[in-house]
């Protein structure tokens, strides 16, 4: 310990130049997660889904839903095939019902009929296939019975398409039909509408110039003002440590009046992995979705709240999710006549334990928790609930990620009562959700503070929150907790971060071991209510920054808000990296989606570099980690160094000093660090602490290891001294 702090003192004097977090230093590229699509059983009706649509199949067609999220309820377009023929002749169609083919839906219409709808990112690819010419002569027509209350519109021309709209909020496109032949040949279709029927028609000089099998493809997808719009927002996400991927959940809203629950997994660099999870689309209106990892069972428990219609009442329900997709049973975790909103979830790294906290609130009583047995098969089971807090001017509880190797979690909920400004208070709660200690206030300042987020590891906590300075300006705020396994105690004074000043607020903060990252939306320009840019930052265990501070997108027309942040260390893993989630709404309100930005606690890191060589058979220096500022567990090493050393110092100098001695050069040692050394190979902590940066971010020192009792130099200070090359470093993020 002594070793550590000589260190961190000796790096600190060395700063160059002391600066602050540039806040414009680097912009992420985000990554829209929203654009999975998928196949499911709903109620015995085969359904599917893309960003921006519902489809449902049944014996009498297809039914397209458009997303329009601020529509006053959802409209829909079914269409049943009619009638194909050829001319005055009739081909003989069979009723039959939707067989799935992967992300595919069959219909087998009659011997060589197929009537095919493929589902993709944009919408729906509706095909028939013709596997040989239908008798008659004349134009080959396709006639389908439409069933919408949408008003139908013509594209252009009558090749170009066709859409139906509602007055204000968009509506369904089916886009250009062209019909492909048996050798790459493309021809044009007709298209018209009479209101009740839609009409494919494929001229005759095209239906006899055609080398069958011939595929006639008209494609369907939403439309209208709110086109590309997908409805998706309040995200959350979760890590699974042992297949190294994520889970994130989000609403998919396609009117006012109705919402689903989506998920969606994801790899450790982001990609997407599979198709589409279909959470919950049978409900009405399913909000709030959040989702928690079991280490023990390794699975994802998902859990929100549902209503028959917007204005409630609501319960609480939740089913689990394997990390290959599948799902077990939806089960009703409250069933109260007053409503239960807000869900939140804890996670459990214990590798013993499948039991994981909920929390939410019951209106007007405050805040109730229950907890979720989560096995490793079959479906999650509840226990009995407990009263967190019993007091109705409480809401919008938050609770760590996991309760970490201790099994305690922090609850943090906003208290608004009807005097005086709401504040933020806190409690620390078992796995089922049984309170231990508090509730303790943590901002009582007289301005208004709400939407808390909290996270750590079992003893040591930080919670953010907005602060109201203003009726235009909110700040983030900062606060460190703990827990001694008796009491509750609030360890250091609140601290606003961010370097911008402007509205900052909707923080969240996730524990990434040595460093802590809180993400927020903040409107650094001051520009209007589509100015607000996701800002990353990484913290110290003290709310000390810890890392250059980020800016994920910066568009003026962009409203990036309500972030996420899903860490692997809340499952138990070593891991520093995180994944953040959060709501984008774009293009003047037109656009909304559901967004994921990578984030690595440590980064590239610093630098070093040679400054020169060792004497004698002195060996070679290695670091067994980034130089990352809060890398406390980086260790420095010496590798072949002569076997017959028996003695190694680690030398630290400062400002570049050094000194020869006979033809060795050696650091100037501000600290020098005695090690064992062992078959010429030996180790030190190089602790990187967050606290060096209170110099500022150009700090350098440089490192030589120094052996002695084995082939030595001519250096004439010890005939056995050996020295390794000489390293600069400089940390960085």
């Amino acid at each position: 310990m002594l070793r550590s702090s000589l260190l961190v003192a000796g790096l600190a004097l060395s700063a160059l130049g002391a600066q602050s977090p540039d806040v414009s230093a680097e912009e992420f590229g985000s990554t829209a997660i929203g654009s999975g699509y998928g196949l499911w059983r709903e109620a015995g009706t085969l359904c599917g889904g893309g960003p921006s649509y519902r489809a449902e199949f049944r014996g009498d067609g297809m039914s397209f839903i458009p997303a329009l999220p601020d529509a006053p309820r959802t409209f829909s377009l079914r269409l049943t095939l009619e009638d194909l023929r050829r001319g005055a002749v009739a081909v003989q169609l069979l009723d039959a019902g939707p067989t799935r083919h992967d992300s595919s839906v069959v219909y087998a219409r009659g011997p060589g009929v197929t009537e095919r709808y493929d589902l993709g990112a944009d919408g729906v690819e509706q095909s028939f296939v013709l596997e040989s010419p239908p008798l008659g002569q004349g134009d080959l027509v396709v006639r389908l019975r439409v069933h919408t209350e949408l008003r139908p519109e013509r594209l252009g021309d009558v090749s170009a398409g066709m859409r139906w709209l509602s007055p204000d909020w968009g509506g369904v496109e089916i886009g250009r039909a062209i019909a492909h032949d048996a050798n790459g040949r493309s021809f044009a279709m007709a298209m018209r509408c009479d209101g009740s029927h839609l009409e494919l028609t494929l001229p005759a000089a095209s239906a006899d110039a055609a080398r069958y099998p011939l595929l006639l493809d008209p494609p369907i997808g939403t439309s209208g003002s709110l086109s590309g719009a997908s409805g998706d927002i309040n995200p959350d996400i979760a890590y699974d440590a042992r297949t190294n991927s994520y889970l994130a959940v989000w609403n998919r809203r396609l009117s006012l009046t109705r919402s689903e629950v989506r998920a969606q997994l994801l790899a450790a660099d982001g990609r997407l992995l599979g198709s589409l999870i279909p959470v919950e689309t049978g409900a009405v209106v399913a909000r709030n979705p959040v989702v928690a990892n079991v280490a023990a069972s390794d699975r994802f428990m998902v859990v929100w709240q549902q209503a028959a219609g917007p204005f409630g009442p609501w319960n609480v329900y939740g089913r689990a999710v394997e990390t290959s997709g599948a799902q077990s049973a939806r089960i009703q975790i409250t069933g109260a006549a007053s409503s239960d909103i807000d869900p939140d979830l804890g996670g459990s790294s214990n590798p013993a334990s499948r039991t994981i906290p909920l929390v939410w609130h019951r209106v007007g009583e405050g805040i109730r928790g229950v907890h979720i047995l989560v096995p490793s098969i079959g479906n999650p089971q509840q226990g009995p609930s407990a009263v967190v807090i019993g007091n109705g001017d409480v809401h919008r509880p938050r609770i760590s990620q996991s309760g970490g190797s201790p099994g305690v979690y922090a609850v943090a909920w906003e208290n608004a009562p009807t005097s005086g400004a709401t504040r933020v208070e806190v409690a620390m709660v078992t796995n089922a959700a049984a309170r231990l200690a508090g509730p303790t206030i943590v901002s009582n300042t007289g301005f208004t503070s709400e939407r808390p987020a909290v996270d750590g590891d079992g003893t040591d906590f930080m919670i953010v929150y907005e602060r109201t300075v203003s009726s235009s300006d909110r700040d983030v705020y900062c606060r460190m907790l703990r827990y001694d396994g008796r009491s509750l105690t609030v360890r250091t004074s609140a601290r606003r971060i961010g370097a911008s000043l402007g509205d900052q607020m909707t923080p969240d903060v996730g524990w990434l071991g040595p460093k802590y990252l809180v993400a927020w939306a903040d409107n650094a320009n001051r520009g209007g209510f589509l100015d607000h840019d996701l800002h990353l930052l990484s913290l110290s265990p003290d709310c000390e920054v810890c890392g250059q501070e980020y800016v994920v997108r910066r568009l003026s027309t962009a409203y990036d808000h309500d972030p996420a942040i899903a860490t692997q260390r809340s499952t138990g893993s070593s891991g520093t990296e995180a994944m953040v989630t959060f709501s984008a709404i774009d293009s003047g309100l037109v656009r909304t989606s559901v967004r994921t930005q990578r984030f690595d606690a440590f980064g590239t890191g610093g630098s070093s570099s040679a400054v020169g060589s060792g004497c004698g058979n002195g060996g070679t220096m290695h670091f067994d980690g980034p130089l990352a500022f809060g890398n406390v567990d980086l260790r420095v090493e010496l590798r072949g160094a002569d076997l017959g050393a028996t003695a190694a110092a680690l030398f630290l100098g400062l400002g570049g000093r050094s000194f020869p001695c006979g033809s060795c050069v050696i650091v100037d040692p501000a600290i020098a660090l005695p090690v064992a050394v062992n078959n010429g190979t030996a180790n030190s902590p190089l602790p990187l602490s967050c606290s060096l940066l209170r110099s500022g971010p150009g700090i350098s020192a440089d490192l030589q290891w120094l052996t002695l009792g084995g082939t030595g130099s001519d250096c004439p200070i010890a005939a056995s001294l050996a020295t390794s090359n000489r390293i600069r470093i400089m940390p960085g993020f």
